[in-house]
């Protein structure tokens, strides 16, 4: 937006014969009398009459009201991985192997069973019940892993 000269020089004016107001309070006074301007415009022309240096950039982002401020990004730093347990259940080893299969075994050769049937007296005979079978596996996985070279 253009301003005229001659009220561009009556602003200059007014500011030189009232050094003692703030810009804010010459800007009301100037208002009053009909040379009132856009506030940025006049504080760059009080800036350089009074020879005032430009605001500083966060001077001037403080001066926004805060919903009208845009969010600055943050950026993060990468979070570092814990390292990842091996799961030993991805890992086949051969029932025969473990503990609990050679048990199995022996008695399906020593009384003539069927697989099957020798798990089950195994587990009664260990008093193992049906939901630590399960678990039985990965201990035996797991102490396998270790005792091979």
């Amino acid at each position: 937006m253009k301003i005229m000269p001659d009220k561009k020089e009556k602003i200059k004016e007014f500011i030189r014969n009232n050094p003692n107001l703030s810009a804010t309070k010459t800007l009301k006074d100037l208002q009053k009398k009909g040379l009132g301007i856009r506030k940025t415009n006049f504080l760059e022309i009080f800036r350089n009459e009074k020879k005032l240096p430009e605001p500083t950039k966060a001077k001037r982002e403080a001066s926004i009201p805060i919903k009208y401020r845009k969010v600055k990004p943050t950026i993060r730093k990468p979070v570092k991985a814990k390292p990842s347990i091996r799961k030993p259940d991805k890992i086949k080893i051969p029932y025969e192997k473990t503990k609990f299969g050679k048990i199995a075994k022996r008695m399906e050769k020593a009384h003539g069973i069927s697989e099957q049937k020798a798990i089950e007296r195994a587990r009664a005979l260990l008093k193992i019940p049906r939901k630590d079978y399960i678990k039985l596996n990965r201990k035996d996985v797991v102490i396998i892993l270790s005792e091979s070279p």
